[in-house]
C-alpha cells in the first residue's frame, strides 16, 4: 500500500492560513467575551492569541484531521 505524500509548501501554507484564520475567529469569540469583562487579566489575552498560532500548528501538522477532531470535540461539549 503506498503511503500518501507528504505536503509541499503550498499546501502547508495553506493549512497554516486556514488554521490561523480559524484560531483568530476562536479567538475573537474569546475576546469579545473579555470586552463584556474588563476585569480580566493579562494572561488572559496572550493565552487566547496563543491559541491562534497553536490552531495553525495544528492545522500544518495534521491537515484533515485537526478539523475533524475539533468538531467531534465540539459535538462532545454540547
Amino acid at each position: 500500500m503506498d503511503s500518501p505524500q507528504p505536503p509541499d509548501r503550498m499546501e502547508k501554507g495553506i493549512r497554516f492560513g486556514c488554521g490561523f484564520s480559524f484560531g483568530v475567529l476562536v479567538v475573537g469569540i474569546a475576546l469579545l467575551r473579555g470586552i463584556t469583562s474588563p476585569n480580566l487579566p493579562l494572561w488572559y489575552y496572550l493565552g487566547t492569541a496563543g491559541g491562534a498560532l497553536v490552531m495553525a500548528l495544528l492545522a500544518l501538522r495534521f491537515g484533515d484531521t485537526f478539523y475533524e477532531k475539533f468538531v467531534e470535540f465540539m459535538r462532545w461539549l454540547g
